[in-house]
């Protein structure tokens, strides 16, 4: 979406090892600029959950921190 907020969903294409899959992201929490959490509306894991937590360092770079919880497709 041209602006992220919450309840947005994303759609991308995910190409690896020669074979592509659609997926489907759902926004669910935002705090700009320093979170942003998603999660899997369609796609191949039973569940996908990814949070990205940006601070700041004190050479004025940023830290990201990825988390992610999933369960793996049946």
């Amino acid at each position: 979406p041209a602006t992220m907020i919450v309840g947005a969903e994303l759609e991308l294409k995910i190409g690896l090892y020669g074979m592509s899959q659609h997926v489907r992201l759902r926004i669910v929490d935002l705090d700009e600029p320093r979170l942003l959490v998603d999660e899997q509306v369609k796609g191949p894991f039973q569940k996908w959950r990814q949070r990205h937590l940006f601070t700041r360092t004190p050479d004025g770079g940023t830290h990201l921190t990825y988390e992610v919880e999933f369960e793996p497709p049946k």
